[in-house]
Formats: C-alpha cells, sequence, structure tokens
C-alpha cells in the first residue's frame, strides 16, 4: 500500500536530495503498509525505526551542504529538521512505552510533514545550490 508516489513536482532539483526524499517515502509506505495489514509491533518499529534514521541522516547531508556553501537561511531549515527529530523521538517512544497503538495517525503525519517540507522549505535553497553548481 502507498501513501506517497514520487513525482517530478516534489523535485528539490539536487539529485542526491530527491533519491534521499524517494528513500524516505519508500520507508513511509512500507510503514503504511505493516501498519493497514496488522503486522506485528516488532516490525513496524523496526521499518519507524529506518524511516527515523533515514530522516536524521538525510538532515545531516542538506545541513552540512548548507553550512558549506553559506546558505543564508540555514538556521530557519535546520530548526524545522530539529523540532520534526524531537516530535517524531517522542513519538516513538511513546510507541516503545506502550503509550501508545500504531495507526494511520502516524503515516499521515509524516506524509504530511514531508511534503510541506519538500514542496515549501526545501524548494527555498533550489535556486541557490543549483547557483553554486550543485546538481
Amino acid at each position: 500500500m502507498k501513501s506517497m508516489i514520487w513525482n517530478d513536482d516534489m523535485s528539490v532539483g539536487v539529485k542526491g536530495f530527491d533519491d534521499e526524499h524517494r528513500e524516505m517515502m519508500d520507508l513511509l509506505n512500507e510503514l503504511h503498509s505493516a501498519i493497514a495489514g496488522y503486522e506485528s509491533d516488532v516490525m513496524i518499529t523496526g521499518v519507524f525505526k529506518k524511516f527515523i534514521e533515514c530522516g536524521v541522516t538525510h538532515f545531516a547531508h542538506e545541513e552540512e551542504l548548507m553550512d558549506e556553501l553559506g546558505y543564508p537561511d540555514a538556521e530557519a531549515h535546520k530548526k524545522e529538521h530539529d523540532d520534526l527529530v524531537i516530535k517524531v523521538n517522542n513519538i516513538y517512544e511513546q510507541y516503545e512505552s506502550g503509550k501508545k497503538a500504531y495507526s494511520l495517525e502516524l503515516v499521515l503525519f509524516l506524509k504530511d510533514w514531508m511534503l510541506l517540507h519538500m514542496k515549501v522549505t526545501d524548494t527555498k535553497y533550489t535556486s541557490f545550490f543549483i547557483g553554486k553548481g550543485v546538481k
């Protein structure tokens, strides 16, 4: 079951970042399928953890390039990343402690955040990075 399907409107103009976004979408789709298919909590947690790790790695790659090239809106962009990581880690801890049961609400939250972040926040850096020769 897919909750997200890549299309060219989602591209941020940087191939490596687009590839990482696709990987995150694949994991989100895997998470969606696992929750909708009533897979075990252990399996769902494993996919959720992979999604978090993939996101943290992606955020680090973006932030490294922003710092390296002097992206002027880097601090605000990093704050969005930091805020999501804190929120997702809190959600993860609630699932791990049994305080919350997995539901498609998690997938919808992550999907909405990703789409908004890619289409609004990430596309702000497109012309900057392209102007610096990043492809």
